[in-house]
């Protein structure tokens, strides 16, 4: 119900106020949520019952009732983004907020494009017509507060702060996992928050370059699919991994295509160990709890539903077609994209801080196994 929805999404948004606001005052935490969640709720009062007034009309007449306007004046000149330097642990935001990044100190960059609920006026519904012929609008849930307990939960084992960057619009209004016109739908609202999404990916892998040699991408998402599993996407399709692993270590082309390319290139390991061997991301995810795909249990997707990645793990990590769309092809940031399932991910906090501290630690091994990253405080860093 539309009422409910609106309503839910205003709560949301007050938390990310308290949230925020705690983050920047030098004032206690309890005083800052005590006086901004007075504030929020007087706010949001006027919001409740507006909304009330509306809702019996909207739904007698058919209608559908539109959320707060937000601001609707034309967005004017380029896309801008706050500047540096950032302090790890310390939230940022673009333009009215579309926008979140927090900024790190550890070589891992995690994302989250698909979890967003901001549905503001200025910007129109994505649809088919508007989009170039294709208009997704599902929302991956809890994968905004999974990348924030992923950051959490490492920062607790390690001391680091992986950077996340967050998309806080509705997919029915941006696609950051996509490129225009899918993605922005020719609105310039919308095409600035997409710009601002790269300018934050961009400067995290700048920090992590700067400060460690190279770093880790993660595309975090959110999957309906039978199967109750990961789905590690590394820019290879399901019938590609099906292949055995003499053809996939023969064919220079696909270890050059996926998301993972210079991890490959300087690893002593085939590149198929790599993708579902012993020492395997999917493999140290299943050991910890969470099955995978690929991973050495579960190879290959065969005839199931499997996300393979998107344009964001194209353009951020090092596989063969991030140069075209404005990253690096062969770079020193690779990664993967995450399609979480629900039951047992993300559901719950419990399961989300489950994961986040699962995550931390198969990436403390998969990255000093594989690629002599360490994902603590550092000390020096070396490259091959």
């Amino acid at each position: 119900m539309r009422f409910r929805t609106n309503v839910d999404s205003a709560v949301r948004r007050g938390n990310r106020v308290i949230r925020t606001v705690a983050r920047l005052s030098p004032l206690p935490a309890s005083t800052v949520a005590f006086r901004t969640a007075a504030d929020w709720f007087t706010r949001t009062t006027v919001v409740v019952a507006t909304l009330a007034a509306l809702v019996v009309p909207a739904l007698g007449c058919g209608g559908d009732s539109t959320s707060p306007p937000g601001n609707t004046d034309p967005p004017g000149g380029t896309s801008t983004i706050p500047p540096g330097p950032y302090v790890p642990g310390r939230s940022y935001t673009g333009r009215n907020g579309y926008i979140e990044y927090i900024a790190g100190d550890a070589p891992l960059i995690y994302t989250a494009p698909h979890g967003g609920d901001l549905l503001p006026a200025e910007i129109p519904d994505r649809t088919a017509a508007r989009c170039g012929g294709s208009a997704t609008t599902a929302t991956d849930l809890n994968t905004e507060d999974l990348v924030r307990a992923m950051q959490q939960r490492h920062f607790a084992r390690y001391g680091t702060y992986p950077h996340i960057i967050i998309n806080h619009l509705a997919r029915r209004k941006l696609d950051a996992n996509r490129t225009d016109p899918e993605a922005a739908c020719g609105n310039a609202a919308a095409t600035i928050a997409l710009a601002e999404w790269h300018a934050f990916i961009d400067s995290a892998k700048a920090t992590v370059l700067r400060t460690r040699g190279r770093g880790w991408y993660m595309d975090m998402h959110g999957h309906g699919h039978a199967k109750q599993r990961l789905e590690l996407g590394y820019l290879l399709t399901s019938a590609q991994l099906g292949l055995s692993d003499a053809v996939l270590d023969a064919n220079r082309a696909f270890q050059d295509t996926a998301s993972l390319r210079t991890v490959s290139e300087t690893s002593p390991l085939s590149f198929s160990a790599l993708l579902r061997g012993p020492t395997s991301l999917g493999t140290l995810y299943a050991a910890g709890g969470f099955p995978s795909v690929p991973s050495a249990s579960d190879p290959t997707p065969g005839s199931d539903d499997y996300f393979s990645g998107g344009d964001d793990t194209r353009r951020h990590a090092c596989g063969a077609e991030a140069a075209a769309l404005g990253g690096v092809t062969g770079g020193l940031i690779c990664g993967v994209q995450i399609e979480s399932n629900f039951t047992g991910v993300r559901d719950t906090p419990t399961n989300r801080d489950r994961f986040g501290d699962v995550t931390a630690m198969v990436l403390s091994q998969y990255l000093a196994t594989h690629w002599n990253l360490t994902v603590g405080p550092p000390s020096s860093f070396r490259t091959k």
